[in-house]
């Protein structure tokens, strides 16, 4: 590829949304979460011990509750909402 075709495809790339906030939690069960909540609102990536691997979780519209695999997360501030598949929802405080 010559570097007029790198230049070419590389202005073709588009980049994810930036993150705009990160915060770790720690749940009213006790278990740790991580969430990164990205530029737009309608994004978040959620890490947890239970998952080998971060979800992709998306609101419908911003401000509204982030939804992937039956997780869903609402708030994105210093506290929010949690719940796992199958488990009640709970409280956690970053």
């Amino acid at each position: 590829m010559s570097n007029a075709d790198a230049s070419v495809a590389a202005a073709n790339v588009q980049l994810p949304p930036a993150i705009i906030g990160g915060h770790t939690y720690r749940c009213a069960d006790n278990s740790v979460i991580a969430v990164d909540f990205l530029k737009g609102g309608e994004i978040a990536i959620l890490r947890s011990p239970e998952r080998s691997q971060q979800l992709r979780m998306t609101a419908p519209v911003a401000g509204e509750p982030f939804f992937a695999d039956g997780y869903v997360v609402s708030g994105s501030g210093p506290r929010i909402g949690f719940q796992r598949p199958g488990e009640p929802h709970q409280e956690c405080k970053g």
